[in-house]
């Protein structure tokens, strides 16, 4: 698994926030810090696992996985 670093301070908040998002931490391969519709936010880029040719792309806010925060921004799966 692929973390997002100080993008949401650690390891265990990100892991907390992939459970929130029911996204499976097996199948994500990358997350980074975004700008998106004018603030900060993290992407994480999580395979498609019936269909190799796609990923679904999380945009969360930095906030995520705090406290019990979600904070899913938008969702979308794209064609590589």
């Amino acid at each position: 698994m692929i973390h997002a670093g100080s993008a949401l301070a650690g390891l265990a908040r990100f892991g907390e926030c992939l459970e929130l998002n029911a996204i499976n931490a097996d199948d994500v391969t990358g997350a980074a810090k975004v700008s998106y519709s004018g603030g900060q936010a993290v992407a994480i880029v999580v395979e498609d696992p019936t269909d190799n040719s796609k990923v679904r792309v999380v945009v969360v806010g930095t906030s995520c996985g705090t406290d019990g925060d979600a904070t899913k921004i938008a969702d979308k799966t794209v064609t590589r």
